[in-house]
């Protein structure tokens, strides 16, 4: 499992699973407790996958809900489509529904993240991804659509990794996993990133992974 996450109306926990290409919804029970799993296995058709021989598997990583007009949508990031992939969830059976996809231009499509409005969402792109983030305009009906016309919103020289948006959905930070560096960048109006500064974390090792 590479996320684990809540729905936002708090009835189900969300497993993804990149390996077998599957989505555990599990129901949240009054006790706490959960209940036995939904499993989805989504596909989608792509011409040109990273894995030729699974074509139609996402092959889901990173993940995260947002609430519009429409319910809940489960955002997802796909390895093998390298693009961001979006659901509609719902929160009482666990089950998704339609499935919409953004190719985002480059590999190691891996973190996810939005801001509070939940008006944009930002993709990090790992190694293979050659250190990009991508963003992404969410309209109020769901639809989402890349931001800076394919030209990623911000650039390291590592990998990419998770991403925090502060309360205010003013800045972003930015783990680079390759050279264990805290990045800062400011959001701009138009969902651009702004890099603000750069600080290193002292390991042993330097690469996080």
């Amino acid at each position: 499992p590479t996320n684990v996450l809540i729905n936002p109306s708090k009835t189900a926990l969300v497993m993804i699973s990149d390996n077998s290409n599957q989505i555990y919804s599990f129901a949240i029970n009054s006790s706490g407790t959960l209940g036995s799993p939904t499993i989805s296995t989504p596909t989608f058709p792509e011409l040109q996958p990273a894995d030729p021989g699974s074509p139609n598997n996402l092959l889901p990583f990173g993940a995260t809900f947002i609430r519009n007009s429409t319910g809940e949508t489960l955002l997802t990031t796909s390895l093998n489509h390298n693009s961001l992939d979006y659901f509609t969830f719902n929160g009482t059976s666990g089950s998704l529904g339609n499935t919409n996809e953004v190719s985002a231009g480059y590999p190691d499509a891996c973190w996810i993240t939005t801001n509070p409005s939940q008006t944009f969402a930002y993709m990090a792109h790992g190694t293979g991804g050659a250190g990009k983030i991508t963003s992404y305009l969410i309209a109020s009906n769901g639809q989402i659509t890349q931001s800076t016309d394919g030209r990623p919103a911000a650039s390291i020289s590592g990998a990419a990794g998770e991403m925090w948006v502060d309360p205010t959905g003013t800045f972003l930070s930015l783990l680079d996993l390759q050279f264990a560096k805290v990045y800062s960048f400011r959001i701009q109006a138009n969902g651009k990133l702004t890099q603000l500064s750069v600080a290193s974390i002292a390991l042993s090792n330097e690469s996080i992974f």
